[in-house]
């Protein structure tokens, strides 16, 4: 069951938590520090979505039920990160810092106890190829000689996939994977600022780039199970379609202007995902919630066991406000509360039997 709320409720966690903004960063952006209390909740955010993000991908992919520890500490770091964001929302920097960190550890605790049972140094070494391909496309589609700035952020991604492949060869996997996915999602973005001329071959080189990202992107959304994110893929590729038919009619003017504007709707895809929750995400939740409290009521039905019975009782009362907190459409609200819900019905059942 654990298995099943974590797929459920933690993979549309932000690819780059970009506060204020909901449109993707330039190449100086991403490499630029921050200043004020704002940016360094931002950046704790930043931190620890990107390892719950990390552990979460790790743990649905487990078929170990040592697993499941690693996965009742992700669904508290998943609380502490969404108060954080909360609290972000509220400008309450200091407090959003307190709770990042606190979920940032929590994901770190996790990923050690996932590092013990997974042992995924191919799946790893797939990852950093993949980020080698990317780096290798992109650097193919650079013009010669390439703008200072472009340069600047290639040689920068270089140097972190660099990082990542020592921190490979002393067998610190999950830290490896941290880094070369940090490259793809910031190669992925800076690609997307690439501006070629109009004559053909440059045309059909964006085009094939386009295509590539929009793989990419996809692939996203997939794994993250973001309905948003892939809306957004799917009106990209549209229009990289009729790129592709103003291409294959030699307008190469039209073709280029669209292949543009596919990458711009991709970088909202990629950059922008700090939405709330999805109304039939949570919905999901609540149904599980409804029918693992069903399932432990029938179980208890005869429990002598005062305790058993009073915590269940609390997690009806609790996922009552689950459903009226989405009623409401307060979503965030609901899904924790009828996280608490499952927790408790959970915490009777092992006190009932």
């Amino acid at each position: 069951m654990p298995h099943i709320f974590l797929t459920m409720v933690t993979l549309s966690i932000a690819l780059v938590f970009a506060p204020g903004t909901t449109t993707a960063q330039s190449e100086d952006e991403v490499l630029r520090p921050a200043s004020g209390t704002e940016a360094r909740a931002a950046d704790a955010l930043r931190r620890a979505s990107e390892r719950f993000d990390l552990a979460a991908d790790l743990a649905r992919k487990s078929k170990s039920r040592d697993a499941e520890p690693a996965i009742i500490i992700l669904e508290e770091a998943k609380s502490q990160l969404d108060r954080a964001r909360e609290n972000f929302d509220n400008n309450s920097f200091d407090t959003a810092i307190q709770f990042a960190n606190s979920s940032e550890k929590l994901s770190n605790r996790a990923l050690e106890i996932l590092g013990r049972e997974t042992g995924g140094a191919d799946a790893v070494a797939a990852e950093i190829k993949r980020t080698d391909r990317l780096l290798e496309r992109i650097r193919q589609n650079v013009p010669t000689p390439p703008p200072p700035r472009a340069q600047r952020t290639f040689d920068h991604l270089v140097q972190i996939q660099q990082d990542a492949k020592r921190h490979f060869e002393r067998g610190e996997y999950d830290r490896a994977l941290e880094l070369t996915r940090k490259v793809r999602r910031q190669a992925t973005r800076a690609a997307a600022h690439a501006r070629p001329g109009t004559n053909s071959q440059n045309v059909k080189r964006a085009l094939r780039l386009t295509d590539q990202l929009i793989k990419d992107a996809r692939e996203m959304a997939r794994s993250r199970q973001s309905r948003e994110m892939g809306r957004r893929v799917k009106e990209a590729a549209d229009i990289q379609s009729r790129a592709r038919s103003q291409l294959n009619q030699n307008n190469y003017g039209n073709a280029h202007r669209l292949t543009l504007r596919a990458r711009e709707v991709l970088k909202l895809a990629i950059g922008s995902d700090r939405p709330s929750a999805d109304e039939a995400e949570v919905r999901d939740a609540l149904v599980v919630t409804d029918n693992e409290i069903r399932r432990i009521r029938d179980i208890l039905d005869d429990t002598p066991d005062r305790n058993a019975r009073d915590t269940l009782e609390q997690a009806v009362a609790e996922q009552e406000t689950a459903w009226r907190e989405f009623n409401a459409r307060r979503l965030r609200a609901a899904l924790n509360h009828t996280r608490i819900a499952r927790k408790l019905a959970r915490q009777a059942l092992g006190t009932g039997e």
